[in-house]
């Protein structure tokens, strides 16, 4: 049952890793980062082990829905990230015109 634990903190920390995100607090977001990669990797663990591959079809199906949750939120996170990158983008290329015009 630690996966069970384990998926729903990294839910968690996804959650908040957006919210830091919208906030622009990018130091929390790097924190968080390596929270989930942390977590992740011990998610991994536990999954390579026979006892786990053993479980029953509705411990697997929670594992699936806490995947499809975060996945959904990854998917804010990455929309989030693309606008900031556009942003800046336009940000350089009005820059650039500016350098050219004078």
């Amino acid at each position: 049952m630690e996966i069970l634990f384990l998926y729903d903190r990294l839910l968690d920390i996804s959650r908040q890793q957006l919210e830091a995100l919208k906030r622009r607090d990018l130091k929390l977001v790097e924190k968080l980062t390596e929270q989930r990669e942390e977590v992740t990797g011990r998610i991994i663990d536990i999954m390579g082990k026979k006892d786990f591959r053993d479980k029953g079809h509705l411990f697997h199906r929670k594992a699936h829905e806490y995947t499809e949750s975060i996945l959904t939120i990854d998917e804010e996170i990455r929309s989030l990230l693309l606008d900031e990158l556009y942003e800046h983008a336009l940000k350089l290329s009005r820059l650039e015109l500016l350098k050219e015009e004078l």
